[in-house]
């Protein structure tokens, strides 16, 4: 924060975090970040396995971060975690040397989950800015799926915005300042059981033992919405049951969730 009397810090501590030993599973932390100024210093993140003192630094920043008063992302953040399976998460802050200038950092949407392999080999990463990154909508289906940024043409649906940047931001401190894309549908002129089928190109998991994550983001905004499913399909099996299912509204115009669900091929 502002005109702080150095040297400082600011260490902000998870709870403690268990994952089953049972499980050997992997875990990982993904965050938004925003650190504006030109006193703002440093940010790290460290963890700590539960009862021993040391720490390890797993990433950092220093300085002012972006051109613009907005947020960049941190993503698949390895997190290391000892035989005990419980540890913490530490962000911690460090004002720069000058304490006559001002700076600010701000965290927000702290996420972390585990799984076995998620990031050793990510197969895709779609944030639909340049393009439909080689999704297309099923040939049948009842209506489209189509690119779209800041609110929908429908008042009262939809979100406000693209949720990877807001209307003007950094991606991995890259600055932008154009609006960011996301991809929906409009349910308010179909009719009732109409679909809209997107598919993926299709993945090959790196090995046949691999688990396979799928993380996303959704804004379900309206009254009649209806309901989002997805579902894999696998050449094992020709027909595989839902992964995800959310039925009705489920978020504000400004709000979008974060879901997630594992598989094995």
């Amino acid at each position: 924060k502002s005109h702080q009397a150095l040297p400082q810090y600011a260490l902000l501590e998870s709870p403690v975090l268990n994952v089953p030993s049972s499980y050997q599973e992997e875990c990982y932390l993904d965050f938004a970040y925003n650190m504006k100024g030109l006193a703002v210093g440093t940010l790290e993140v460290l963890t700590r396995e539960l009862g021993r003192a040391a720490t390890s630094t797993l990433w950092q920043r220093s300085g002012d971060q972006c051109t613009y008063s907005a947020w960049s992302i941190a993503r698949g953040i390895r997190l290391l975690q000892g035989a005990s399976g419980q540890f913490q998460i530490f962000f911690k802050v460090t004002p720069s040397t000058s304490s006559s200038v001002a700076g600010d950092v701000a965290l927000d949407n702290i996420n972390v989950y585990c799984c076995a392999g998620c990031w050793k080999d990510v197969l895709s990463y779609a944030t639909f800015d340049r393009g439909m990154n080689a999704y297309m909508d099923r040939t049948g289906s009842d209506f489209d799926w189509k690119r779209g940024s800041l609110q929908t043409s429908t008042s009262g649906t939809g979100p406000d915005n693209d949720h990877t940047v807001g209307d003007t931001g950094c991606v991995f401190s890259t600055p932008k300042a154009t609006p960011g894309s996301y991809i929906y549908i409009e349910t308010t002129s179909e009719n009732e059981g109409d679909a809209a089928i997107l598919e993926s190109p299709d993945f090959t998991p790196p090995s046949p033992t691999s688990v396979c994550f799928v993380s996303f983001f959704y804004n379900m905004h309206g009254s009649s919405i209806g309901s989002l499913t997805i579902d894999t399909n696998l050449s094992t099996s020709a027909s595989d049951p839902a992964r995800f299912c959310r039925q009705g509204e489920q978020t504000s115009g400004w709000l979008w969730k974060r879901g997630a669900f594992h598989f094995r091929p």
